[in-house]
């Protein structure tokens, strides 16, 4: 057997190495601007969430204020309806008391111009 030379890479194994190297620090260079990147679009997110939330706070916060103040004008009609019943029931009474007051008046006018035999008659039949 007759040995062959066949021709070797020209590339040297230090060569080689050295454009590994390079292949490698290139795709590592592409990760981590890829990483800041994505770093960068999540930082704009959380910033845009943060002017929503903050905004939303701020009108949950209105409402909750404007649903108060309807709360605490409720609690006041509330009040001034509960005061107005009062004074109805007071005017009523008062009302009741003078129609009795009336009715007394006009009967002991009645009795004072009545006869004894008429009052004998109306004691006789009340009975």
């Amino acid at each position: 057997m007759t040995k062959t030379n066949t021709p070797k890479s020209t590339t040297k194994p230090a060569d080689m190495s050295g454009i590994k190297k390079q292949q490698r620090l290139a795709t590592n260079r592409e990760a981590a601007k890829a990483s800041r990147l994505r770093k960068k679009l999540q930082l704009e997110q959380l910033e845009t969430n943060v002017l929503q939330l903050t905004q939303q706070n701020k009108d949950l916060m209105e409402e909750n204020r404007l649903l108060r103040q309807k709360l605490n004008n409720y609690i006041n009609l509330d009040q001034y309806r509960a005061l107005l019943t009062q004074q109805a029931q007071e005017a009523q009474q008062q009302q009741q008391a003078q129609q009795r007051l009336h009715r007394l008046q006009a009967a002991a006018t009645v009795v004072s111009k009545a006869t004894p035999a008429q009052l004998q008659y109306a004691t006789y039949i009340a009975r």
